[in-house]
């Protein structure tokens, strides 16, 4: 399986708010509305892996957090 790095966009809101819901990290990258509101500023995309998803977050090319969204049993 091939991770692709996908753009966020207003239409994947129902989709990804799924995935918020499966747990609660304590921080603003779990808060949906933050991730939409910042997401140029950080060129913020995710990656899909099955049983969750993959923020990413980047400064020009270089990728400087993976926050990741799922149960966590699926986080081992």
């Amino acid at each position: 399986m091939k991770f692709e790095p996908k753009e966020l966009f207003p239409e994947d809101y129902e989709m990804l708010k799924e995935y918020f819901l499966m747990r609660n990290a304590g921080t603003c990258e779990n808060i949906i509305l933050d991730t939409y509101i910042w997401k140029n500023y950080y060129n913020t995309h995710y990656m899909n892996f099955g049983k969750g998803i993959v923020w990413l977050y980047s400064n020009k090319d270089e990728v400087f957090t993976w926050t990741p969204l799922a149960k966590p049993e699926d986080l081992r």
